[in-house]
Order: C-alpha cells, then structure tokens, then sequence
C-alpha cells in the first residue's frame, strides 16, 4: 500500500510541475497574454464615444442648474445666516407613535421610488451600449433594449438575484444604486462574444472569456460609468429643481418637507455606499485575473493590477471630480430640507433655556424660559456653500446636537475622504502612460473623427470608416481589411 501510495503521489507532483502560473503585470512586455483590438473594436468604440443623446443632456444640465439656482436665490433672497442657531438641544422623547409611524411610510415610499430611479438611470446607461451594439454591428440582432432586453429581464435579474441572495437583499435595501451598477456591470460581460484565434487566445476562469471579448467589455464598462456618473448628476439636477418648484408651491406643508427629506437621505445612502465602495476598491484593493490557453490547458498566465475597464486615469479623476460636485448639490437639498423643517416644527420639540432679563415694573432681574428653536431657516444657496466647505475643505460650525445634523455632517465628511484623499490623491500619482494597443484604438478613433471633420457635415460614419480602412490597406499592403481583423501599427 505503501509504494502505491508513494507512485501516486509522485504522478501527481509530476502533473503539476507541468502546469506553468507566471505572476505578470498587465503590463508586463514577456506576457503572452496580448489585449488586442479590431476594427469592430473601433466602430463600437467611437459610437459608445459620440453618443449624441448623452451629450446634449451634459451641455445643459450645467445651465439649466445654475438658472434655477439663480431663481431660487431671487425668490428667498439672502439671509446672511449664522448657523450657530443650530447648536440647540432637541427633545426626542417627544417623538409619539404617530410621528414614527410616518416615518416608516415616509421611508418605505421613497426606498420604492430610489429603487425605481436607480433602475431607470442604469437601464439608460445600459441601453447607451446596446445602441452602439446594434449602430457598429451589421447584424440585425442587437434591438432595441426596451423592444428585446424586457423579455429576459426579469429571468437576468431573478438569476443575479438568486446568485447573491444576501448581498442583493441588503444592497436593494441599503444601496439600489450599488446593486444595479454591478447587475447591469455583470450584463455586459455575460453578454459580450467574439471569436477568437483558439492557437493564440487566452480564456479567463471566472467568466470564460477570451482576450477579445476582454477588449470589448473593457469598452462597454468605460461608456457605462461614464454615462451612469453623468446620468447622476442630470438627475441630481433634475432631483433639487423638482423640491425647488414643490417648495416654492407648497411651502407651508410640514409633512411635504418631512417626505423629501426622507427621500432625500435615501438618495444620500445610496449613492453614498455605491461611490465610497466604488472608489475605495479602485484605490485599495488590487484586482487580478487567471487566464489559461485554449490551445494548452496547462499553460495559465496570471494578471496583477487587472483593469476591467478602458477608463484612463484622467477619466477616473473626472469621475471622482463629478462625485463630489454631486454630493455636494444632494447633501446642500439635506440641509435645506433639515432646516426648513427645524424652523417650521412644533417648540415642544425643542428644549429652554434660561434667560435674565430685567423686570421694570419689579425693578429686579429674573429668568425666564424661551424656545431655543430657530426662527428661520437659510436659503438654498448658502446651503450649498455650507456643503461645499464641509464637503470640499472640512470646514463645519463646531459640533451639532441634532443627531440628523451630525450624521449628514459625519457622512459627508467620510465621503469626501474617500473621495478627495483616496481617489484624486491616488489618480493624479499615478502614471497616465497608455500600452501600445490602446493607443492603436485611441488613433483610429481619433482619425475616423479628424475624417468626419474634413468631409463636412453632411458625411457619416461609414464613409469615415471606409477612408480609414483603405489607409490602413495602403500602410499595411494589405489586399483587403475586414472588420474582424487586429489593428497593427
């Protein structure tokens, strides 16, 4: 039994001995493992690139933000207000039944409505790529996502769902936008697939994709953020003008305050957890990936510092610019709404103090209690420059026994730490150099463009992309180029 035991011992060390695991960078020159690109990788590319719809949505949101917050200002006017009214005590024992009743109303409405918004803004983002599919594809086969994509939703979700059962619970619950940032995140990847050389390509072992396939997520997963940080924002501005004009209409509801607060402070957690974890992981943590040879299963090639998307450093610093700029803006609405209602409550809420004030019919002084409550409110504006030098620099006015208060204080403060500390810190050190294969895609890009340019208005994409391939032709002495074929230099 022994010697038994000690032959299959030694076949299995002999097995793995011809198993060959190299720890390599991405970009490491003595890899074999090579990120390459065709020329649908360009066309889907520069659609994803020249997306018309988001673009305009980009140009004005900025103005529009800034009309209303004019108008605003003109309507409330300027305070110039001491903040230091808030550092009053506040009587939570007086909260009854009823008021955490609503509370939980309150709050299960708006978890209803974050969910749904979350669900539109990435579905947008999503349907941004499955346009591009279907605009650099010659097959009819990407539609509509609203037409194709309804049918397998539910199926994709409920498989998603069912795959992370606790996780999803807790993210739908928590953070909707986190959850369907990754769901749609894992459509992507699940749904690209190209064909590739099985001589030469290598297949990861979580996903079983090829190199090519690789190429083209990493694509679509940078026009996905990018598009869902932009979406964000239009949709921040889009959130503070509608409790503007409600606001302006329907002053003096009590409970209209009371709700947007509440959808407000949801809004902040979601987006909160989706972009602390987002970046901190980016920052932190180091992604790898395993990816073995088709043509020998015992060849793997292992990536330290895998990035799964195309986003250069100076699109993460953007992203992490515009982050902050919307935390700001749904932070500034928080305090607003806090304010607003704090001034509008009931005294009962709020605890005395003692005041000594001269008696002249008794000719003594005395004490007598008053309401520490505030009388008024600050405007919007200067809510948004106290969010900005909170956000921004951490600068705050002393400490807040309002425990709504602290904790937007205390979690803006976190987030703009990961953010500012962590990510801006971390992007503009590190190196900004591209690999020689997306700087091939970067070109070609950049030539069908500087094309369309010189054509005129009146030419397209395909006579662009024609006039590209017959330059190429011509570099490479090449008889024919094909969409399916690797750009070279």
């Amino acid at each position: 039994m022994s010697k038994k035991r000690r032959k299959r011992k030694r076949n299995i060390n002999i097995n793995i001995n011809h198993v060959t695991i190299k720890n390599l960078s991405q970009e490491t020159k003595n890899s074999e493992i090579d990120f390459k690109y065709t020329y649908n990788h360009v066309k889907r590319f520069y659609f994803l690139e020249s997306s018309k719809g988001i673009n305009k949505l980009k140009s004005f949101s900025v103005p529009i933000f800034i009309l209303i917050l004019f108008i605003t200002t003109i309507f409330f006017g300027f305070s110039n207000y001491s903040f230091e009214k808030f550092q009053v005590g506040f009587k939570y024992e007086e909260l009854n039944n009823k008021s955490y009743i609503l509370i939980a109303v309150f709050s299960l409405i708006s978890l209803l409505i974050i969910n749904l918004s979350s669900l539109i803004t990435h579905s947008i983002a999503y349907n941004q790529i499955l346009k591009a599919r279907k605009n650099s594809s010659s097959e009819a086969q990407h539609k509509n996502f609203f037409i194709k994509g309804e049918k397998t939703f539910l199926k994709e979700y409920n498989a998603f769902f069912k795959k992370h059962y606790i996780k999803s619970t807790l993210k739908l619950l928590s953070s909707p936008d986190l959850f369907f940032a990754q769901f749609y995140k894992n459509k992507i990847i699940n749904s690209v697939d190209i064909k590739g050389s099985s001589k030469t390509e290598f297949t990861d072992c979580e996903y079983n994709k090829n190199t090519l396939e690789w190429s083209m997520i990493r694509i679509e997963k940078k026009a996905f953020i990018e598009i869902s940080n932009w979406l964000n924002i239009i949709y921040t501005v889009i959130f503070i003008t509608i409790n503007c004009i409600l606001l302006c209409i329907y002053n003096d509801c009590i409970f209209l305050h009371q709700f947007l607060l509440t959808l407000t402070i949801h809004r902040i957690i979601s987006r909160g957890f989706e972009i602390s974890i987002a970046f901190y992981y980016d920052v932190v943590q180091v992604n790898s990936k395993q990816f073995k040879a088709e043509s020998d299963e015992t060849n793997y090639q292992y990536i330290n510092g895998f990035q799964s998307s195309l986003i250069r450093q100076n699109g993460r610093l953007s992203l992490a610019i515009h982050s902050l700029i919307e935390m700001i803006l749904i932070f500034a609405l928080g305090y607003y709404l806090l304010f607003e209602i704090l001034t509008n409550i009931s005294e009962i809420y709020f605890l005395t103090k003692d005041t000594l004030i001269y008696n002249k019919d008794s000719l003594i002084f005395e004490y007598i209690q008053e309401s520490t409550r505030p009388s008024n409110p600050p405007t919007l504006f200067e809510c948004i420059i106290l969010s900005t030098t909170l956000g921004i620099f951490n600068i705050s006015y002393n400490a807040y026994t309002n425990i709504i208060l602290a904790l937007f204080h205390a979690s803006q403060v976190i987030i703009s730490a990961i953010l500012i500390l962590l990510s801006i810190a971390q992007y503009l050190g590190n190196d900004h150099t591209l690999n020689s294969n997306d700087i091939k895609l970067y070109n070609r890009v950049s030539k069908i463009k500087n094309i369309i340019n010189g054509l005129g208005s009146d030419s397209d994409f395909n006579c662009a992309y024609k006039k590209l391939l017959e330059e190429d032709r011509k570099k490479t002495n090449t008889e024919k180029l094909r969409d399916t074929d690797i750009i070279t230099d």
